[in-house]
Protein backbone atom coordinates (compact mmCIF):
# COMPACT_ATOMS: atom_id res chain seq x y z
CA UNK A 1 0.00 0.00 0.00
CA UNK A 2 1.14 3.46 -0.74
CA UNK A 3 0.95 6.10 1.89
CA UNK A 4 -0.54 9.33 0.62
CA UNK A 5 -1.13 12.48 2.50
CA UNK A 6 -4.75 13.06 3.50
CA UNK A 7 -6.61 15.58 1.42
CA UNK A 8 -7.12 18.74 3.47
CA UNK A 9 -10.77 19.79 3.62
CA UNK A 10 -11.96 23.13 4.87
CA UNK A 11 -14.62 22.90 7.55
CA UNK A 12 -18.06 23.92 6.33
CA UNK A 13 -19.69 27.03 7.69
CA UNK A 14 -23.37 26.04 7.65
CA UNK A 15 -24.58 29.49 8.65
CA UNK A 16 -22.78 31.01 5.67
CA UNK A 17 -24.07 28.26 3.35
CA UNK A 18 -27.62 28.76 4.60
CA UNK A 19 -27.41 32.50 4.07
CA UNK A 20 -26.08 31.94 0.52
CA UNK A 21 -28.93 29.53 -0.24
CA UNK A 22 -31.48 32.01 1.13
CA UNK A 23 -30.00 34.82 -0.96
CA UNK A 24 -30.04 32.60 -4.07
CA UNK A 25 -33.71 31.67 -3.44
CA UNK A 26 -34.80 35.27 -2.94
CA UNK A 27 -32.98 36.42 -6.09
CA UNK A 28 -34.82 33.81 -8.17
CA UNK A 29 -38.18 34.12 -6.40
CA UNK A 30 -38.07 30.54 -5.12
CA UNK A 31 -40.63 30.04 -2.34
CA UNK A 32 -39.53 28.86 1.07
CA UNK A 33 -40.77 25.56 2.46
CA UNK A 34 -40.69 26.86 6.03
CA UNK A 35 -42.88 29.59 7.40
CA UNK A 36 -40.99 32.58 8.79
CA UNK A 37 -40.74 32.66 12.56
CA UNK A 38 -40.73 36.43 12.96
CA UNK A 39 -43.62 37.31 10.64
CA UNK A 40 -46.41 39.54 11.88
CA UNK A 41 -50.07 38.57 12.03
CA UNK A 42 -52.15 38.47 8.86
CA UNK A 43 -51.34 39.24 5.27
CA UNK A 44 -48.88 37.70 2.88
CA UNK A 45 -45.75 36.38 4.52
CA UNK A 46 -47.51 36.32 7.87
CA UNK A 47 -46.38 32.82 8.71
CA UNK A 48 -49.96 31.58 8.71
CA UNK A 49 -50.86 28.64 6.54
CA UNK A 50 -52.84 29.61 3.43
CA UNK A 51 -56.42 28.45 3.28
CA UNK A 52 -57.20 25.80 0.69
CA UNK A 53 -59.80 26.18 -2.01
CA UNK A 54 -62.72 23.78 -1.69
CA UNK A 55 -62.85 21.75 -4.91
CA UNK A 56 -65.64 19.47 -3.73
CA UNK A 57 -63.36 16.43 -3.63
CA UNK A 58 -62.54 14.62 -0.43
CA UNK A 59 -59.07 14.98 0.97
CA UNK A 60 -57.18 12.38 2.89
CA UNK A 61 -57.69 12.84 6.61
CA UNK A 62 -56.14 10.92 9.46
CA UNK A 63 -58.27 7.89 10.19
CA UNK A 64 -58.45 7.59 13.95
CA UNK A 65 -58.92 4.06 15.14
CA UNK A 66 -58.46 2.65 11.64
CA UNK A 67 -55.42 1.03 10.16
CA UNK A 68 -54.50 0.53 6.55
CA UNK A 69 -53.14 -2.77 5.35
CA UNK A 70 -51.43 -3.77 2.12
CA UNK A 71 -52.93 -6.63 0.18
CA UNK A 72 -50.43 -7.97 -2.32
CA UNK A 73 -52.33 -9.13 -5.37
CA UNK A 74 -50.92 -10.48 -8.61
CA UNK A 75 -52.99 -9.36 -11.59
CA UNK A 76 -52.56 -9.80 -15.34
CA UNK A 77 -50.85 -6.93 -17.16
CA UNK A 78 -53.99 -5.93 -19.06
CA UNK A 79 -55.96 -5.60 -15.79
CA UNK A 80 -53.33 -3.33 -14.25
CA UNK A 81 -53.19 -1.29 -17.47
CA UNK A 82 -56.99 -0.91 -17.44
CA UNK A 83 -57.00 0.19 -13.78
CA UNK A 84 -54.31 2.77 -14.48
CA UNK A 85 -56.12 4.07 -17.57
CA UNK A 86 -59.43 4.39 -15.71
CA UNK A 87 -57.70 6.26 -12.87
CA UNK A 88 -56.03 8.57 -15.39
CA UNK A 89 -59.31 9.25 -17.20
CA UNK A 90 -61.18 9.89 -13.94
CA UNK A 91 -58.28 11.90 -12.44
CA UNK A 92 -58.31 9.69 -9.36
CA UNK A 93 -55.95 7.17 -7.82
CA UNK A 94 -55.64 3.48 -8.68
CA UNK A 95 -56.71 2.75 -5.10
CA UNK A 96 -59.99 4.62 -5.61
CA UNK A 97 -60.78 2.69 -8.80
CA UNK A 98 -60.15 -0.62 -7.02
CA UNK A 99 -62.20 0.46 -3.98
CA UNK A 100 -65.10 1.41 -6.29
CA UNK A 101 -64.98 -2.03 -7.88
CA UNK A 102 -64.91 -3.72 -4.47
CA UNK A 103 -67.88 -1.63 -3.36
CA UNK A 104 -69.82 -2.57 -6.52
CA UNK A 105 -68.94 -6.19 -5.78
CA UNK A 106 -70.75 -5.97 -2.44
CA UNK A 107 -67.90 -5.25 -0.03
CA UNK A 108 -68.81 -2.57 2.52
CA UNK A 109 -66.51 0.44 2.38
CA UNK A 110 -67.34 3.45 4.55
CA UNK A 111 -67.99 6.68 2.67
CA UNK A 112 -65.22 8.52 4.53
CA UNK A 113 -62.71 5.94 3.25
CA UNK A 114 -63.67 6.60 -0.38
CA UNK A 115 -61.05 9.28 -1.03
CA UNK A 116 -60.72 10.06 -4.73
CA UNK A 117 -57.10 11.15 -4.65
CA UNK A 118 -55.12 11.34 -1.42
CA UNK A 119 -51.84 12.12 -3.19
CA UNK A 120 -52.43 15.81 -3.76
CA UNK A 121 -54.97 18.57 -3.22
CA UNK A 122 -56.81 19.70 -6.34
Amino acid sequence: MSKTAPIPFKPLDFDNAGAAAEKFSEARNIPSLAFPQDAGAGGEGSGQRPTSVDTGRKRAEPMEGKTLQRVPVVLPDYVVADIKQRALNAKTSNRFIIMQALRKGGIFIAEEDMIEDGRRAR
